[in-house]
Parts: C-alpha cells; sequence; structure tokens
C-alpha cells in the first residue's frame, strides 16, 4: 500500500500523545495496526532552515490514520497545513489534535 494514498482523518499528535492514544483507545477499536514505523518529511525551508514532519500512519476499524508531528527546530503551522492539504488528505477530510482525538475515533467505529 502505497504510504503517501490520501487518507480522510490525520491527528496531529507526538510520539508520546499518539502512545498514550493507543493505550486508551485501543480496546474500543475492533482493530488497530500501526501500518508504518513512520517517516520524516521536509515540508520546506525558512532561511535555509528545513520544516521537518514526522509522519506515521495506523489503520483503525479498517480506515487509514495519518498521525504527524512537527519535528524541526523551526515550525511553520501554515507550511505544514499546507503540504498536508496539497499532498496527504482527502477533500472533506477530518483533522484534529490529541485533545479531540475522542472526535475522529468516534467517526471510526
Amino acid at each position: 500500500m502505497d504510504m503517501m494514498e490520501r487518507v480522510q482523518f490525520a491527528v496531529e499528535a507526538s510520539d508520546y500523545e499518539s502512545l498514550r492514544l493507543w493505550q486508551e483507545f485501543h480496546s474500543q477499536a475492533k482493530c488497530w495496526e500501526q501500518e508504518t514505523r513512520g517517516s520524516m518529511i521536509t515540508v520546506g525551508h525558512i532561511s535555509g532552515r528545513p520544516i521537518c514532519v514526522q509522519l506515521s500512519w495506523n489503520a483503525i476499524n479498517g480506515k487509514r490514520v495519518l498521525f504527524y508531528n512537527a519535528s524541526s527546530q523551526l515550525v511553520d503551522w501554515v507550511m505544514i497545513e499546507e503540504w498536508l492539504v496539497d499532498n496527504a488528505l482527502t477533500p472533506g477530510h477530518t483533522k484534529t489534535d490529541a485533545s479531540n482525538f475522542h472526535l475522529v475515533f468516534h467517526q471510526l467505529q
């Protein structure tokens, strides 16, 4: 499966937040599988400095969910959001953060 296939659901979460979400919700899911160990991409540069994002994909109840986290010293959230929309998300996508993951999880049920 192409990891860069566009997804309907995205969650902004650090590695720790992703782990905590799995710990809290995996027993309520029919199936929760990690598809990749993740990757880090550079979405752009500002003054020669890279803007990097960690990406990982999970299949939750048969639906792919992208977890992402800014990982560079310099972060430009507008650049990251534009890259996600242009490269990773489907039209009409649902995107949230770890605090509001329950909203996405209910859509995955």
